[in-house]
């Protein structure tokens, strides 16, 4: 009986490890492309600014 106990402790030791490691590469499945998207809306957002700021300095200069 003794031996059936010690083998579901590894069991469920086994299966927590196992969940812990999926919930680690789900995250990373997930958070790499949304970080990669943040990255290239910021780098749109500061062009955005800058054209928005030529625009303004344009205008000024012609009004």
């Amino acid at each position: 009986m003794g031996d059936i106990k010690e083998r579901l402790k590894e069991v469920k030791k086994e299966l927590a490890d196992g969940l812990q490691s999926m919930k680690k590469q789900l995250k990373d499945y997930v958070w790499e492309p949304l970080s990669s998207i943040e990255n290239k809306m910021i780098k749109i957002d500061d062009a955005l600014e800058a054209m928005i700021a030529t625009l303004q300095e344009d205008i000024g200069a012609k009004g």
